[in-house]
């Protein structure tokens, strides 16, 4: 969700901002039942955000606008064919539950990318927000319930003619592999900036981890006092150096876009390099330099570790203040291919040879740490749990069941007259 709202941003501040149409012509009519305009523009926005994320693509030689109208064609058929069976109707309960749900749905999408613009340091009132989704996607509250709406016919029609559908271990192995394991072995197999990128650092779901990653836990014991000083009175300097850095990073791109010389600005920008390095060394060194001055306390580490102290009491034991201690005695994952650990702990995780192995004391950013190797992590598939087993035999027999819906819904469509005007769908 957070991928999609972060799309959602970046796409209102480059398009064009237009009004609704006052007018809601149909844009598909099957049977009894119409599609306005409307609901199509929000079905053309949806489906280019899901292309550009990689979520859908449309088959070779087919269009999103053909794409979308035959959609809805399908739709208008299931629910004509739910009209004529008399299920098409709702109760005022079945109303209020549908309701519910798409106005938390439509909440979801509005506090995002709320939350998202105040990230990106936009200001926006509620109204502004509101009429953005409305004049960008397309999406109002109420388009956000006729798809829920549609999400409710489907389940209905599948109900009433695939109720006897039923799938095989086998072909529930080869769903597993074809839609999770095999897309995630493509992606992430040979890049571990992109398997932590959009796995680790977001906390989702892989069912496929790359080889090599090893189980690590920590000990960070606190800078003294006086060498948060000391980092403090540099930290400025290098702040403002970072700044500059970007700064002419921006320029630089933009005179290649406009095509003029780079030569100074690129001159500059080493000399701003070289004062980086220069600051990050001498905190490097003031941190360095703090190792001595914790020395009782990392000696009574190594002392205790020795008479056979689990590290875990010891995480426990030095744990600051705030810190999930449960999550520390877990343990991280560590990869020594992995660009997002500084340069100390790489090297100190790296040099670790066999599990159980302690790393000396070495100072890093937030203090000095002291690390144990606890075990190999396997890489390759992930193994299921029993409720991941039953929810993806769910997903595939749902799967199985919208096939075998979509050749009833081709052999009932010579029964209704199909009227569509694709030329509503240009230029939205």
């Amino acid at each position: 969700m957070k991928r999609l709202i972060q799309l959602i941003l970046a796409l209102l501040l480059v398009m064009m901002t237009s009004g609704l149409a006052e007018e809601d012509p149909a844009v598909v009519t099957v049977g009894q039942i119409s599609y306005p305009l409307s609901l199509a523009r929000y079905a053309m926005k949806s489906g280019e955000m899901m292309q550009i994320l990689g979520y859908t693509q449309t088959e070779e030689n087919t269009s999103l606008t053909d794409s979308v109208i035959e959609n809805f064609i399908h739709m208008g058929i299931i629910e004509n064919q739910l009209i004529e069976a008399g299920k098409h109707d709702l109760t005022e309960e079945e109303t209020i539950i549908l309701r519910g749900h798409a106005g938390s749905v439509y909440d979801e999408l509005w506090q995002g990318l709320k939350q998202q613009l105040l990230t990106a340091g936009y200001q926006a009132s509620d109204g502004d927000i509101t009429q953005w989704l409305e004049t960008e996607l397309g999406c109002t509250a109420e388009i956000v319930y006729q798809e829920v709406l549609a999400q409710e016919w489907i389940a209905r029609a599948v109900g009433l003619y695939c109720s006897d559908v039923t799938i095989t271990t086998g072909e529930t192995v080869e769903y597993l592999k074809k839609y999770y394991i095999e897309p995630d072995q493509e992606a992430y197999e040979n890049n571990i900036d992109r398997y932590e990128e959009e796995i680790l650092l977001t906390g989702s779901e892989s069912f496929f981890m790359p080889e090599g990653y090893r189980k690590l836990r920590q000990i960070v014991l606190p800078y003294p006092q006086e060498v948060l000083d000391e980092i403090a009175r540099i930290q400025p300097e290098l702040n403002l150096v970072n700044s500059e850095m970007l700064d002419l990073r921006e320029k630089m791109a933009d005179a290649l876009i406009e095509g003029k010389e780079t030569d100074s600005l690129l001159s500059e920008y080493r000399g701003k390099q070289e004062t980086q390095g220069k600051l990050m060394g001498e905190i490097q060194t003031i941190e360095d330099n703090a190792i001595p001055l914790l020395a009782a306390t990392t000696d009574s580490i190594y002392s205790r570790l020795s008479q056979g102290t689990e590290f875990t009491t010891l995480i426990s034991e030095y744990a600051r203040e705030g810190e999930d201690v449960e999550m520390l005695r877990e343990g991280l994952q560590f990869h020594p291919s992995s660009k997002n650990w500084p340069d100390t702990f790489r090297r100190a995780a790296t040099a670790l040879k066999n599990p159980g192995d302690v790393s000396k004391p070495f100072a890093a950013d937030d203090g000095i740490h002291i690390l144990q190797y606890v075990e190999d992590i396997p890489g390759g598939v992930h193994k299921l749990t029993e409720e991941e087993q039953s929810a993806l035999y769910s997903a595939a027999l749902q799967q199985k069941q919208l096939s075998v819906l979509g050749e009833q819904i081709e052999k009932w469509r010579s029964r209704y007259t199909i009227k569509t005007s694709p030329e509503l769908l240009e230029n939205l």
